[in-house]
Parts: structure tokens; sequence; C-alpha cells
């Protein structure tokens, strides 16, 4: 595993963080973890700078998958790296696009990139009329 410069959180933030919630068992992580720009983890670099990922994909086909934000990127003492994302609303699947119609919410969430459905990120864009997609 291969990671970029160490990052300082900024007190509004940490106090944002607070907040999160956890798709694994809860721990303390302002105050242990490492925060980094990227980080390179079994050949897929991820990046807090506009990168979205696949959290959640149901084999249901009337639930529509979870996407989140990557905002933060942290390690723990065990080398395994996590994510804090802010989580879209997928409001529908455009068939047009073959992609997802997707809003950005306040919710955050955190999860290691083990626990993610698919380890590849996806491709997040706005088009010109506001509208937000994405495709996984």
């Amino acid at each position: 595993m291969q990671f970029g410069r160490q990052i300082t959180l900024s007190e509004t933030t940490r106090h944002e963080y607070s907040k999160v919630e956890f798709l694994c068992s809860p721990f303390e992580f302002l105050e242990n973890a490492i925060f980094v720009s990227w980080v390179d983890f079994k050949g897929t670099t991820y990046n807090s700078n506009n990168m979205s990922v696949l959290i959640n994909f149901s084999d249901n086909p009337n639930i529509l998958p979870i996407f989140g934000l990557i905002l933060s990127i942290f390690i723990q003492i065990n080398n395994i790296p996590f994510f804090i994302c802010k989580i879209y609303e997928n409001k529908y699947f455009d068939e047009h696009f073959q992609a997802y119609n997707v809003q950005l919410t306040e919710k955050l969430i955190c999860c290691s990139v083990e626990q993610l459905d698919c380890v590849h990120p996806t491709v997040h864009c706005v088009l010109s009329n506001g509208l937000s997609y994405i495709s996984s």
C-alpha cells in the first residue's frame, strides 16, 4: 500500500466528522488515524479530489445502489484505508445516459475500502442543467 502526503484536519472538519455514521463497528478515529491525500490499495488509487465510490449494491432490481463522494481518506494502525464519504441520494436510473441520477446529501458515513461492494471508483459528472449522474 502506498499513500500521499499527510493531511491535518481543521477543527471545523473534526467537529463535522464527529457525527459520522459507521458502516462497520464504531471506533475512535479522529485521534489515532493518519489522514492522507490519496491511497493506492491493491492496485486501485483513491483520492479525496471529487472521487465517488459504490458503497452498496443490492441484488434486488428495485433497490438502487448507494454511492458516496470521498471527502477524506485515513489509515488506521492495521494499515486498512477508510473513507469518510458524503452520501448521494439516488433518484433513478436514466436509460439514455446509462447512469444513476443522484443528488449529494449532508449524510456522512465511514467505511473501509474492504467494505465497498465494488473497489473501482465511479464516474461522476454534472450536466449543464445541474443534474448529477454516476455510472458504475
